[in-house]
């Protein structure tokens, strides 16, 4: 077998050794180039071959000398550090496979370094890009022998995995051809015989088992497969195994992600993954199963000191060896140097199955913004030490950044992946991949959603230390509803954690819990008027005026395509790398046309189907989701985790539901925000408007009169139907009365209270005053009232007050009370609402 390798050395006097890559620039310590000799040794060429000298002996770029030349070698070789040179093998035996340019000599040199091998050749077969794979043929030293399953584990220690050879063929010796060099062309093709494994072959025997079999023969082009069989010892590839995958789910009529065949390459054990986490699937296309693993899941609710002891299972990607002083010191930069950093991104902050997916493909829209999918490059300092992380079953994390060049480049997945590895090769910072995508994207902004940042505080850090005033959008979901869509889909199987004793549901609340808590702790560092917190529930439900804020607090203009996520969606990179590759984000998307409202109603199952513990309805509470004790139609028995129920003798008073909207604010979100910039919101009015309006002209000549108010937006806006008006009644009610309706309703729906389910009293009280709209508006213009009737309903109108009114339309039975002070009338009717709960009156 081999010796070890040592390298060719140096060039002699009078010699230079260029390593030059295809356009014939220097390549880097460490890159692999082609080696160019330069000199007085170089020969003036081959002697009666005028062509092949012309290929050859090329003019040296690097001299202005005319007639000195360069020999074009053929061979590969890197320079080492002490600047010896590491001969890699021929040009003609480099290759291109899934994006990787590999040395097939490397791959040779290393399988000749087993001591039971004494010869090798290593080639690629297969015609497209899905079954094409790399294959050695290999000769036994004297009787000594060795399976596919110990080659590979032995291979695997000591090459990348992209570079271990999916299939082996044992021969007696290696043809040769008349000059005595192994003959490439006449090895033998790859048989249909099932490979010399480990283990011996066990037929499958029962309904799932052949289904599987059979799919795996047709990918893997094998006449038979043993249940105990790993898909990759069988010369599978991750493409072959997306393409299996994405059969089994038409089949099964559910979403499974590739990760599995990883962690249960063979049938038996897939089997056995399927009957535990797709029972019910399996129940609905095979017969019936009784599953190897007869142990019951119970699911129990967390404790603190599970969420306390929880991030001992999230991978520390950041300075991971380096003490906490340390890392704070290389977060912080160097002392009293400043660090350049790239230009402003914007960064979605939320646990998985928040709806970040929906956000950036809405984000996708707008015109000034490039929203990528999961690149997954903030929680590492280089890009080598991404590539050594994301191995294996966690591979599908290197997709999203692979799709963002794909967009940018115009390429196909094997040339992105191929820039992407110059990086890691290089091991080119995070930081400087991030710029470079900045610098494709020219003058857009930049919109990373990548759910995993915020699992670790330290990487949340490390956007502040990289990026120039980032902006960050928290986006919250409540959490009932991202932990069942997390079980549903499957989630834990490719969160990217350490192993650990939790379930699907408890993982997912985890996630949720400790995600909100890290950014909830970051942003208090960040100046408000570089975070906004988005909830799913008012996306989904008010799409527009939700954008219309985001784009505010962006800086941008309002873009109509920001709505309307499903138009032109793929152009929004919302597809896979491959045929049959699943996209990165929210596999479900597609099954939707439009946003749908009624999701906002997801989390209402935690009414008969509570689970949360008291930790996370604490942290809901606070994102002001209604207590599930508060919301009428819960589970009779109480929740031991929660707080203690209320005592009907409680003098404690909270506040569960609220609404509003003011001048140049929609809801308490944006008012809250307008205090905390100091916002100005008031409106200076035209000439041409209040004259529009009925201003006397002569005021404006007045220095003490202003043109500026502080009007609300759209009262001009109401549903007559909705609320049983009839269009009439509803242009000569007060447009003060018509909010106080949509108010009311809203604060009842915010807390989660439905009238017409609600069996207490729930009272209503207004501080405001009677109904003057009729005589200072209406009645100025006689033209409103076109008949007998109309003037009616306007007369009848008159006598309503806001509080009565809401009662009426609602169906509240609790009291009514209109409240009109000198100068306080909203304090004292919240002074009587709080005597009316404690005395009993309401509930």
């Amino acid at each position: 077998h081999a010796d070890p390798k040592v390298p060719i050395g140096r060039p002699i006097d009078n010699t230079q050794i260029y390593l030059l890559d295809k356009d014939l620039n220097e390549v880097a310590i460490g890159e692999t180039g082609e080696i160019y000799i330069g000199g007085d040794s170089v020969a003036r060429g081959y002697l009666n071959r005028p062509q092949l000298t012309k290929e050859r002996f090329i003019n040296n770029p690097f001299t202005n000398k005319k007639l000195d030349r360069i020999y074009k070698s053929g061979d590969l070789a890197r320079m080492l550090p002490d600047g010896n040179i590491d001969f890699i093998g021929r040009d003609d035996y480099q290759i291109k496979l899934r994006g990787y340019r590999i040395e097939l000599g490397e791959i040779e040199a290393q399988i000749l370094k087993h001591p039971s091998i004494r010869e090798t050749v290593v080639t690629v077969v297969g015609e497209n890009s899905t079954d094409k794979k790399l294959v050695a043929y290999i000769v036994f030293v004297n009787d000594k022998s060795l399976t596919v399953s110990e080659l590979r584990t032995y291979l695997a220690k000591q090459l990348a995995e992209y570079m271990i050879p999916a299939a082996y063929v044992v021969l007696d010796k290696m043809p040769l051809a008349t000059s005595g060099k192994i003959d490439r062309k006449a090895l033998p093709s790859l048989g249909k015989d099932r490979p010399d494994l480990e283990q011996a072959y066990v037929a499958p025997s029962t309904d799932i088992e052949k289904y599987i079999a059979k799919l795996w023969c047709e990918i893997l082009d094998l006449n038979r497969i043993g249940i105990y069989d790993k898909f990759f010892e069988l010369g599978g590839n991750s493409l072959q195994a997306a393409q299996f995958i994405s059969q089994l789910q038409k089949e099964l009529k559910t979403n499974i992600f590739i990760v599995t065949i990883f962690e249960a390459p063979s049938i038996a054990e897939y089997v056995d993954l399927l009957k535990r986490d797709y029972a019910k699937a399996l129940q609905n296309r095979f017969e019936k199963i009784t599953s190897r693993n007869n142990q019951i899941n119970i699911t129990t609710n967390l404790q603190q000191s599970d969420f306390d002891n929880f991030d001992q299972y999230v991978p520390q990607l950041i300075s991971e060896k380096a003490s906490p002083k340390k890392r704070a010191a290389s977060l912080q930069g160097t002392k009293g140097r400043a660090q350049a950093k790239n230009k402003k991104a914007i960064f979605i902050l939320a646990p998985p199955r928040s709806g970040t997916t929906l956000l950036r493909v809405m984000l996708a829209g707008h015109p000034d913004l490039f929203a990528a999918n999961e690149l997954q490059l903030l929680g590492f300092q280089t890009m080598k030490a991404r590539k050594e992380a994301y191995t294996g079953k966690f591979s599908l994390w290197l997709e999203g950044a692979v799709r963002t060049v794909m967009e940018l480049k115009n390429c196909d997945a094997d040339e992105a992946k191929n820039i992407i590895h110059q990086f890691e090769l290089n091991n080119k910072t995070t930081k400087a991949f991030y710029k470079e995508l900045q610098n494709w994207i020219g003058e857009k902004i930049l919109v990373d959603k990548s759910p995993s940042y915020a699992l670790d505080y330290h990487i949340l850090q490390k956007a502040e230390q990289d990026f120039e005033d980032a902006i960050y959008i928290q986006l919250v979901r409540h959490p009932y509803a991202m932990i069942r869509s997390f079980e549903k889909m499957h989630m834990d199987q490719v969160m990217y954690l350490h192993a650990h004793q939790y379930n699907a549901r408890q993982t997912g609340e985890l996630i949720w819990t400790k995600s909100h808590q890290n950014i909830n702790r970051f942003l208090q560092q960040i100046p408000a008027h570089r975070q906004f917190r988005l909830s799913y529930e008012d996306l989904v439900r008010q799409p527009k005026q939700m954008m219309q804020a985001l784009c505010e607090k962006l800086g941008l203009d309002f873009h109509p395509a920001l709505v309307n996520p499903y138009e032109d969606i793929e152009q929004k990179m919302t597809d896979g790398l491959y045929e049959h590759s699943k996209p990165m984000g929210d596999p479900k998307l597609l099954q939707h046309q439009k946003i749908d409202p009624k999701l906002a109603d997801a989390w209402k199952g935690v009414l008969t189907d509570n689970f949360l513990s008291k930790t996370t309805w604490q942290l809901a509470t606070d994102f002001s989701y209604p207590n599930i004790k508060n919301v009428k139609g819960a589970a009779e028995q109480p929740n031991e985790n929660l707080t203690n129920s209320n005592s009907t003798h409680s003098t404690d008073i909270a506040i569960i539901g609220m609404s509003g909207r003011f001048p140049g604010a929609k809801n308490l979100q944006e008012f809250w925000q307008n205090l905390e910039e100091g916002k100005d919101v008031s409106k200076v009015f035209t000439t041409e408007e209040l004259l529009k309006e009925g201003v006397d002209s002569q005021l404006f000549n007045s220095p003490d009169y202003v043109n500026r108010g502080m009007p609300l937006a759209h009262a001009d806006c109401f549903d007559a139907s909705f609320f049983g008006y009839l269009p009439k009644e509803a242009a000569l009610m007060d447009p003060q009365h018509r909010i106080f309706l949509e108010l009311a309703y809203a604060a009842l729906e915010d807390a989660a209270y439905d009238p017409s389910r609600f069996k207490g009293e729930i009272g209503v009280f207004g501080g405001i005053a009677r109904n003057t709209y009729l005589i200072n508006n209406v009645l100025t213009h006689p033209n409103y009232f076109k008949s007998l009737d109309d003037f009616q309903i306007g007369v009848g109108l008159e006598k309503d007050f806001p509080a009565t009114k809401v009662a009426y339309k609602l169906k509240l039975n609790g009291p009514a009370v209109n409240v009109q002070t000198a100068c306080s009338s909203s304090g004292v009717a919240v002074h009587l609402a709080c005597q009316s709960l404690l005395l009993g009156d309401a509930d």
